[in-house]
C-alpha cells in the first residue's frame, strides 16, 4: 500500500513542472499580447501602423497615405494628412479623419 501512495506521489510531482511550464508560457503570451497593444497606441506604434497602411499594394494600384495618427488607436483617434491614389492619380484627399473604432466590438459583432 506504501508503495502504491508513493508511486502516486511521484506520478503527480512529474507532471507538475510540464504544467507549471506550460502556464508560465501563457503568462509570458499574455504579457507580450498586452505589451504589443499598448506599444501600438504609442508614437512607435502609431508609425508603425502607417508604414503598414501605406506598404498596402492591391492589384488595383489603390495607394494610402497618412500623416499621422493622433488619439488612442482603441476608441477615438484622428488620422491626419489622409490621402487616397490610384494609377490615375490622387482622387480623395482629408485633411482630418475622426475614426471611432472599438477592437472589442469586433468580439460582441458590434461594428
Amino acid at each position: 500500500m506504501a508503495e502504491h501512495l508513493e508511486s502516486t506521489a511521484a506520478r503527480s510531482r512529474r507532471w507538475r513542472w510540464p504544467l507549471r511550464s506550460l502556464l508560465g508560457l501563457a503568462v509570458l503570451a499574455g504579457l507580450a499580447l498586452a505589451g504589443a497593444a499598448l506599444w501600438l497606441d504609442s508614437d512607435a506604434g502609431h508609425r508603425f501602423i502607417i508604414g503598414q497602411v501605406e506598404a498596402l499594394a492591391p492589384e488595383t494600384g489603390l495607394r494610402i497615405r497618412v500623416g499621422e495618427i493622433d488619439g488612442s488607436i482603441y476608441s477615438g483617434a484622428e488620422v491626419k494628412g489622409l490621402t487616397l491614389s490610384d494609377p490615375k492619380g490622387s482622387f480623395f484627399r482629408a485633411e482630418t479623419v475622426a475614426v471611432d473604432w472599438n477592437p472589442l466590438a469586433w468580439i460582441f459583432n458590434e461594428l
